[in-house]
């Protein structure tokens, strides 16, 4: 299994009526038929200790496999990532792993 995590750093502008209402659903709609088993999305509140969170969310997107990723990214990345900026400013980074637990 593959996991892709989306760290969006905070920033000045998050829409999270737009995140969950629309850029969600599109991406689930789009990931879905190809591979992809679950998303799950954190709204960070805070770091350990109650410090800052550095990132104002956190996606975790599940992929049965490599092909079922790389199949939702050459079909559908442009599009999903098009759709960033109509809910935020934000920086964000991605990370691919092999779920090993």
């Amino acid at each position: 299994m593959i996991r892709v995590t989306v760290l969006y750093s905070v920033s000045s502008r998050f829409d999270w009526d737009y995140y969950l209402s629309t850029h969600t659903p599109m991406v689930e709609r789009l990931g879905q038929p190809l591979g992809m088993i679950s998303l799950t999305i954190d709204r960070c509140v805070s770091g350990l200790g109650g410090s800052p969170s550095p990132y104002a969310c956190i996606a975790q997107l599940k992929f049965r496999d490599e092909a079922a990723l790389q199949a939702v990214l050459s079909q559908h990345g442009g599009e999903i990532l098009a759709d960033i900026p109509n809910f935020t400013d934000a920086s964000t980074s991605m990370v691919v792993g092999a779920v090993a637990h």
